[in-house]
């Protein structure tokens, strides 16, 4: 019994991860294999939890940037109701554009995320080339390198930056990476 009702729970389980639903924590008691194996799941489970967490945040945020692009387009549509003319024609292909790139990016993302392996980059240098000449934007970072995924890191901070440059009004953008411990917190 001491065996097969811890077995029988880590089964129900996975079934319920088979299923689609989120995995819950099992008891780590038991013969000292079965709670070793309930360890293991439960690490398992953990990780789903966050990427099922990872993918609801990443597709409220889609959601939340196609958003704005939409209202323009509404709004274009009704311009052009009463004033037919080329510069709401032009804002609405515009507009597209901008659904498509953001699309596109997110497929790229997801294709980039089980593809791309870590590797060494050079923090300071990654952060100076996407502040690139843009004036307003300084860095704040010690020579560092981080193990990362490259390409990810690189369109990740890409997007934050093109975001504070697009929606900060003018104001001063500070790229910023510190370390902490063994961690390193980067900030637009």
């Amino acid at each position: 019994r001491r065996m097969v009702a811890p077995l029988g729970r880590l089964q129900e389980a996975a079934d319920r991860v088979g299923q689609g639903a989120a995995p819950e924590l099992l008891p780590e008691s038991g013969p000292r294999e079965v709670a070793r194996l309930a360890r293991h799941f439960n690490a398992m489970a953990a990780q789903v939890n966050a990427l099922l967490a990872a993918r609801t945040t990443l597709l409220a945020g889609i959601s939340h940037d196609i958003r704005t692009p939409l209202a323009r387009m509404r709004l274009a549509i009704e311009l052009l109701r009463e004033n037919p003319g080329s510069a709401a024609l032009d804002r609405l292909e515009a507009d597209i554009e901008e659904i498509n790139e953001l699309v596109a990016s997110v497929l790229e993302l997801a294709r980039g995320l089980n593809q791309e392996k870590p590797e060494l980059v050079d923090l300071q240098g990654l952060l100076a080339g996407l502040a690139g000449n843009h004036p307003n934007v300084s860095v704040d970072c010690r020579p560092r390198m981080l193990l990362a995924p490259p390409v990810a890191l690189r369109r990740a901070l890409g997007n934050l930056l093109g975001n504070a440059l697009r929606y900060g009004a003018g104001e001063a953008i500070e790229l910023r990476a510190e370390t902490e411990g063994g961690n390193c917190r980067i900030g637009v």
